[in-house]
């Protein structure tokens, strides 16, 4: 420490800090060294500015622009409006909890969804029944089955509407084919959410609680002409649900579908 003031080295040692982004803060203007000696170049800081280098943490920890800190400095940036600072830090670090405990959410019922997929046959060939709990599923209206780029596109802006709805989103999702007349079907695909849908009810399909038969069918395999055969052999199917089929090992080289058969005589209240 050199006159009451601290190298670079010093602050970047006390705050657990790399020397790189004290010089990185220098060069977007929000922390300028107290001191640069003119021969040696090296960098001093003061006591002070120890405490902004603390505020600057923060921002990084809230994912806060560090462009913004400027906004709450007079035009020396000597003087930082901290009750301004702390307010604005205050809510992007409630809107950072509600992400966590939205990733949270999303984690478990990805959790589930693979403990549930180990107890079935990943045969086509082999049906087999679960019992569900009631899912919401919100949905957007689709002219036909998507082909797989398009069923991705088709996601993003699901997860968009979601997120602007304020929607917590389960790791489910998927195609709806659904009976919609006497040989009409209309296909959507969807996202499962998790919290209660009080607006948008346009958008979401309640499938109620009940136990429901399901197969496994790879990608390739989806047959438009077969699924509406399935419609016409049974008039109490209303819905066949195409989910995502994963299990505990991830293989970037296939994808399958867990097929869903949803009729009038499978549902039962909770």
């Amino acid at each position: 420490m050199k006159e009451n003031l601290f190298t670079i080295g010093e602050v970047a040692k006390i705050k657990q800090i790399h020397p790189k982004s004290l010089r990185y803060y220098e060069s977007i203007g929000i922390l300028t060294p107290a001191k640069i000696d003119p021969k040696t170049k090296y960098r001093y800081y003061t006591q002070q500015q120890l405490d902004l280098v603390g505020l600057i943490q923060l921002c990084v920890d809230l994912d806060i622009p560090l462009k913004l800190l400027k906004q709450f400095s007079d035009e020396t940036g000597n003087n930082i409006a901290l009750a301004q600072l702390f307010a604005y830090s205050k809510a992007a670090a409630e809107m950072k909890i509600n992400k966590l405990q939205q990733s949270l959410a999303y984690l478990d019922s990805f959790e589930e969804e693979l403990q549930q997929n180990q107890a079935l046959q990943p045969t086509a060939e082999q049906f087999s029944q679960k019992q569900e709990q009631q899912k919401q599923y919100y949905c957007v209206k689709l002219p036909g089955f998507p082909s797989i780029t398009n069923y991705w596109l088709n996601f993003q802006t699901l997860q968009a509407e979601l997120a602007q709805f304020g929607f917590t989103k389960s790791y489910e999702n998927g195609i709806i084919m659904r009976r919609e007349g006497e040989q009409t079907y209309g296909y959507y695909q969807f996202i499962e959410i998790l919290t209660a849908a009080e607006h948008q009810q346009e958008n979401i399909f309640i499938i109620p609680a009940g136990t429901y038969t399901g197969r496994i069918i790879a990608e390739t395999a989806v047959n438009e002409a077969e699924n509406q055969q399935f419609f016409e052999q049974d008039p109490q199917l209303e819905l066949l649900v195409f989910t995502e089929y994963v299990l505990g090992v991830f293989n970037i080289e296939s994808f399958s579908f867990k097929m869903k058969f949803i009729r009038k005589h499978d549902e039962k209240s909770s």
